[in-house]
């Protein structure tokens, strides 16, 4: 649903805002209070990439570093430095 780690055995779910973990089912991160469905609507795909940079899993960072680079976004190279 919203990122999740790589242990099948029992997978993380993260606030996208905070990376605190969430309940898979959770529509408001508690540690800040806010919708995680407002929260995604108002960034882009290419914000949210950048964002994730910080996130705490190292696959989920590697993906973001690899979309960007693909997305050549001009706004992703300092972030990236």
């Amino acid at each position: 649903m919203y990122l999740l780690g790589t242990n099948y055995k029992m997978a993380h779910f993260f606030c996208p805002n905070c990376f605190d973990e969430i309940k898979p089912d959770a529509e408001i991160c508690q540690s800040f209070s806010i919708s995680i469905k407002e929260w995604m609507a108002q960034k882009s795909y290419t914000e949210r990439l950048i964002h994730a940079l910080n996130h705490p899993i190292a696959e989920v960072r590697r993906g973001s570093i690899i979309s960007l680079g693909k997305l050549k976004e001009i706004k992703a190279a300092i972030p990236l430095a």
